[in-house]
């Protein structure tokens, strides 16, 4: 939970298609024949980016064994640069315990997100890229093969926490959940860097897939209020188990788009344009939640010391 550069392994997650993926396939097109534009300097990678994206994309389109062979690596390296991440930016307070963990990953995201807006390689900028379509080879609607692909890598992800969950690791990293200093009291060693590399390991997927969907790579799309403050009131909500989270997601995104699908007829009855301002929603329903929590609890006006 203190854990709130959520955005940062995601970022990685969706800068492993656009700054890797994206020149890979530059050079394997091209080394296949295809004339690209120049794509060498800043200016031509992103002024170049659409005409080359369309050339990529046709050039994929007759390969389905390359576009596999792309996604499965594109996966397996935003799980290696996401563990990376999140142990980067963990490590200078790691140690100092649950508040400075929250505010120095808090801090060190607008650091990954400026240098994704003055690294034009990475993400394009301030402008963003366009990136292969590496599902283009499947003809039919292409939102049905993205959510294959979502589908197909979310039993991924649960097989394998359900792997950690019942290993001596799941056991160890329980322990500290529960009690930091009992579990260190027994000689076991704290291993939160360890948590903090699998679960961001597992949050570059996202940025990833997302990046499949959209087909477009930006910075800002990977900003605080949607990849650390959102997740955490699916969190508040479901409780934090597996079933509680599913449901705090699925409720969480329900909501929200709702809002999006009915945001004119919201308008009519409320003043307030509160269609047009999710931080505001976002801040609502988390002192809600937070305030029925406590108070479920007992822990609001309580008088005991």
């Amino acid at each position: 939970m203190p854990f709130l550069g959520c955005s940062v392994p995601v970022m990685a997650g969706g800068l492993t298609v656009s700054a890797v993926a994206t020149h890979l396939a530059f050079a394997a097109s091209g080394a296949a024949g295809v004339e690209l534009l120049p794509y060498a300097s800043d200016s031509d990678w992103v002024y170049n980016n659409e005409q080359n994206m369309g050339l990529v994309n046709e050039f994929l389109g007759s390969r389905p064994l390359l576009c596999l062979g792309f996604v499965a690596f594109i996966l397996t390296a935003s799980v290696a640069l996401g563990a990376a991440s999140g142990w980067l930016i963990s490590k200078p307070a790691i140690r100092l315990g649950p508040i400075y963990l929250m505010i120095a990953t808090l801090t060190l995201t607008d650091l990954a997100a400026f240098l994704g807006r003055v690294v034009i390689p990475l993400s394009g900028g301030t402008l963003g890229v366009y990136v292969p379509d590496f599902l283009a080879f499947y003809r039919g609607g292409k939102s049905f093969a993205v959510l294959a692909l979502v589908l197909l890598t979310e039993l991924g992800v649960f097989m394998t926490l359900r792997s950690v969950e019942g290993s001596p690791l799941g056991v160890l990293l329980e322990a500290v959940r529960d009690d930091e200093v009992a579990a260190a009291s027994l000689g076991k060693d704290v291993v939160k860097e360890t948590a903090v590399m699998i679960g961001s390991g597992l949050m570059a997927l996202s940025g990833a897939l997302l990046s499949f969907y959209r087909l477009f790579v930006i910075e800002c799309n990977f900003s605080n209020p949607h990849w650390s403050l959102w997740p955490l009131l699916m969190i508040i909500i479901g409780g934090g188990d597996g079933a509680g989270t599913l449901l705090g997601v699925a409720a969480v995104e329900a909501l929200r788009r709702a809002i999006i699908l009915y945001k004119g007829r919201i308008l009519e009855v409320i003043f307030f344009p509160i269609a047009y301002h999710e931080v505001t929603l976002l801040s609502m329903l988390m002192l809600v939640f937070l305030f029925l929590r406590l108070r479920l609890s007992g822990d609001v006006f309580s008088t005991s010391p």
